[in-house]
C-alpha cells in the first residue's frame, strides 16, 4: 500500500539504489532509493534523523483495525500472513539497525476502518494527527498505483502530492507466454546466458552473501559514481527475513552477479542487483531476472516490480525489453512549518555571517 523507510536526510539526495541491468554499462546504474511497498508505513524525519513507522494490516489494499487497535511495537504474527513485507516490524528494525543510531522504529495506532476493508477518512486523519503532533520535521507516504482508495483519502489531507513512475512486468500468463513477450534482443541474451555455463542458487549463507557484496562494491568502485554504499550487515540481515530472496549467478563456483528481491504478497519487488563486468557477455543479471519472472509465475504473483528509472533512458529501454509497463505511484509529503521556518532562519543567518 505504501512504501516505507528511506535512509536519507533529504528526499532530493537519496542513497543510490542499484537498478537491474544486463551489460556492465547498465548494471547497478544507481538511481532512486531503498524502497519497498505495501503496508501502512511512512517516512518520518526528526531533528535527530528519520523514523520509520510500521503497522501491519491483514489486507494490503486497505487499512483495517482488529478488535483492538494494533500497535506497531507488537511482534508481527507472520510476515507471510499479516500485511505487506514492508510494513512488518522485522523489516523496519533491519533498516533502522543498518543506518545507525539516528534511526529507530516508532509506533502509531491505526483505528476506525472496519473489518470489511472499507477505508475511513477518519482513520487517515487519526494517523495524520499522530504524526504531525510529534516532534517530526517531515514525513513522506508512498502509495502504490493500484491503491486508489488510499491515494484518494490522502489527497483530502493537507499533504503535497506528486506521482512517480514504476515499471511492472505483468505475470498474468504462464511463464512461456511471458517469455515470448520479452523483445527479441532480451530473449536471445537470456538464452545465451543459459548456455554460458552460469548456474543459479539462493544466497542464504554469510559467505555467499559476502561474495555477492564484493561484486557490488567492486562494481561501485569501478564506476566511481555511487554516493552511498549499503553496509554488508544490511544484506546479511535482509537475507534472514522470510520474504527476502537473494539469487546469485555463479560461474564455476564463483559468484558473478545477483539480485535482491522481496516477496510482497501480490508482487515480486526487485530492489538491488550487481554483476561482475568481467562476465558481462554472459548476462548474469538477465538470467537472474528471468528466474524471478519464473518464480513469480509459480508463486502466483501478479507482477514483477522493477522499480523506477529516474529518467535514465538506458534503464527505461532495458526494462521495456522485459515487456514492462509504466505505472504511476503516489507520494504524499508533509513538512513541519516550524522546522521549515527554523531552517530558513539558519540559512539567512549563515548567509549574513559569510557576507560579514
Amino acid at each position: 500500500m505504501t512504501k516505507p523507510f528511506e535512509s536519507r536526510s533529504d528526499h532530493s539526495r537519496a542513497p543510490l539504489r542499484a537498478s537491474p541491468g544486463a551489460e556492465s554499462a547498465r548494471e547497478e546504474h544507481g538511481a532512486g532509493q531503498f524502497r519497498g511497498g505495501g503496508g501502512t508505513s511512512r517516512d518520518i524525519a526528526t531533528p535527530e534523523g528519520k523514523i520509520s513507522i510500521a503497522r501491519q494490516t491483514p489486507d494490503p489494499h486497505s487499512l483495517q483495525a482488529e478488535e483492538a487497535p494494533m500497535n506497531s511495537t507488537a511482534r508481527p504474527q507472520s510476515s507471510s500472513v499479516v500485511g505487506s513485507a514492508f510494513s512488518t516490524l522485522e523489516f523496519v528494525e533491519v533498516c533502522a539497525k543498518a543506518f545507525g543510531d539516528r534511526y529507530r522504529a516508532a509506533e502509531v495506532s491505526v483505528t476506525g476502518s472496519g473489518p470489511e476493508g472499507t477505508l475511513q477518512l477518519s482513520t487517515l486523519r487519526g494517523i495524520f494527527d499522530q504524526l504531525v503532533g510529534s516532534r517530526i520535521r517531515k514525513f513522506n507516504w508512498k502509495v502504490f498505483f493500484d491503491h486508489q482508495e488510499l491515494a484518494a483519502g490522502l489527497s483530502r489531507l493537507p499533504l503535497v502530492s506528486r506521482q512517480e513512475s514504476t515499471h511492472l512486468v505483468r505475470l498474468d500468463r504462464d511463464y512461456e507466454r511471458i517469455f515470448a513477450g520479452y523483445n527479441a534482443n532480451n530473449r536471445n541474451k537470456v538464452r545465451r546466458s543459459r548456455a554460458s555455463g552460469l548456474t543459479l542458487r539462493d544466497a542464504v549463507d554469510p559467505e555467499t552473501i559476502a561474495s555477492y557484496y564484493r561484486v557490488h562494491t567492486g562494481l561501485a568502485e569501478q564506476k566511481g559514481t555511487y554516493e552511498y554504499i549499503y553496509p554488508l550487515s544490511l544484506f546479511l540481515d535482509l537475507a534472514r527475513l522470510p520474504f527476502c530472496r537473494i539469487i546469485v549467478a555463479e560461474f564455476e563456483g564463483r559468484v558473478v552477479g545477483g539480485c535482491v528481491f522481496f516477496d510482497d504478497r501480490e508482487s515480486i519487488v526487485y530492489w538491488h542487483g550487481a554483476s561482475d563486468r568481467a562476465y558481462s557477455n554472459s548476462y548474469p543479471s538477465r538470467l537472474v531476472l528471468d528466474e524471478a519472472v519464473r518464480w513469480g509465475c509459480e508463486r502466483g504473483a501478479k507482477f514483477l516490480n522493477l522499480g523506477a528509472s529516474a529518467g535514465i533512458a538506458s534503464l527505461e529501454r532495458f526494462k521495456s525489453e522485459w515487456g514492462a509497463r509504466t505505472e504511476l505511484n503516489w507520494s504524499f509529503e508533509w513538512r513541519n512549518p516550524f522546522w521549515e521556518r527554523l531552517t530558513s532562519a539558519k540559512r539567512f543567518f549563515w548567509r549574513g555571517k559569510r557576507r560579514g
